[in-house]
């Protein structure tokens, strides 16, 4: 587990241990200094560029594997790019323009993803996308195709 985020979780266990309400009808809420879940959420890196598929905020004091893609709206990774961070296993829908906008993809070394014709990571796929990436998503028929993305 990374050290940020299990100092967080002891942190955040000691000050509700500690700041236990003594009427049982409060609430940690209740209780000045209290450490609540939003707190912690604040405290953790957020996304740009995406979101997650299903609309919800990501929130998680579990340790959470993350990796990088770079997406770029001409071939051969050049125009506007951006680097994305996303957490393994999770689906991102695109949005700020990238949707239906990316012409190169390239995740980063032991990556692996998938670009999804639809939001939500549904619909026609192309799958096993790995590090270089795809410098020209039109050879392979996914030219300002995709709408969301999952990496493994």
């Amino acid at each position: 587990m990374h050290p940020k985020i299990a100092f967080l979780i002891l942190s955040a266990f000691a000050a509700m241990t500690m700041a236990a309400p003594q009427n049982p009808t409060e609430t940690p809420a209740d209780v000045e200094g209290a450490i609540t879940a939003q707190d912690i959420a604040q405290a953790l890196p957020v996304g740009t560029v995406h979101q997650l598929a299903d609309g919800e905020p990501e929130v998680s004091i579990a340790a959470v594997e993350r990796t990088h893609v770079k997406v770029c709206k001409d071939i051969n990774f050049r125009g506007r790019c951006e680097t994305l961070t996303a957490n393994k296993q999770r689906c991102y829908d695109l949005f700020n323009g990238w949707s239906n906008e990316i012409s190169a993809f390239g995740p980063e070394r032991g990556t692996s993803c998938t670009i999804y014709d639809n939001r939500g990571c549904y619909g026609p796929e192309y799958a096993g996308i790995r590090y270089p990436g795809i410098s020209n998503l039109r050879r392979v028929g996914w030219n300002d195709r995709a709408s969301s993305y999952r990496c493994v």
